[in-house]
């Protein structure tokens, strides 16, 4: 997405969509190609290709457009029962400088029955900087992480700490809208629900408010939730099978 905004300058991120075809390494360089489809006046549309080792991992579609003046305007509300983010939970697996709370005490790494297929979760990157796209690809950059999570809560001898060891996670489709101007130097509250799970499958849904209540982006996702097969040997917290 941020690669993608380098060939819409003056327009705003609307929306990215993404389709993750294989997993990559973090400890190797990525070749991003962009490959713009149109550039108008108001809509300005590109592709994003992720590639490894002469290897395509990803592609994504990336909408940015001219910001109109709103004709109507009606939003969701912020949930009600998320308290305040220093009520939350802390979870800790975050890049540097980042912080989680997950909302009403949830522990999201029990593998008990724990509750309906939802999370509410704060986050926020205090030093963010002052650059629209960086601060929506921060919150693209948690908005991925919870609906699987979430899927998991209702069913007793599954949970998230199971991922990659003996269960086989991963995102397969993600796509984000966004809303409203967004600011990940202040808190933001993921407010999600998993609305299918089965055949090794898992969809999920969400919204993201401003700590002041604005409706900001949605999202949703496709996920993996299936055993590996038996003779399969790349597991652990580094691997990942698609």
């Amino acid at each position: 997405m941020v690669a993608a905004a380098h060939s819409a300058p003056g327009k705003t991120t609307r929306f990215i969509s993404a389709v993750f075809d294989r997993p990559g390494r973090t400890n190797a360089p990525l070749e991003i190609a962009v490959d713009v489809i149109h550039s108008g006046r108001t809509l300005v549309s590109a592709t994003a290709t992720a590639r490894q080792d002469e290897k395509e991992l990803c592609r994504a579609s990336v909408l940015f457009d001219a910001v109109d003046e709103d004709v109507i305007r009606h939003s969701s509300v912020s949930p009600i029962g998320a308290g305040s983010p220093e009520e939350g939970r802390p979870w800790t697996t975050n890049a540097g400088g980042t912080l989680v709370r997950i909302a009403q005490g949830v522990d999201i790494g029990v593998a008990e029955k724990n509750g309906p297929p939802e999370l509410l979760v704060w986050f926020k990157v205090p030093n963010a900087p002052v650059d629209s796209v960086i601060n929506q690809a921060l919150l693209v950059s948690r908005s991925h992480l919870f609906l699987i999570p979430a899927a998991m809560r209702p069913h007793d001898g599954v949970g998230v700490g199971m991922s990659h060891d003996s269960l086989s996670t991963g995102v397969i489709t993600h796509s984000v809208s966004f809303h409203d101007s967004v600011d990940a130097s202040s808190w933001l509250l993921f407010a999600q629900e998993s609305t299918f799970a089965g055949s090794g499958r898992a969809y999920g849904r969400g919204e993201v408010f401003s700590e002041d209540g604005r409706h900001v982006a949605s999202f949703s996702q496709n996920s993996l939730i299936r055993r590996f097969a038996e003779n399969f040997t790349k597991r652990g917290k580094t691997q990942m099978a698609l």
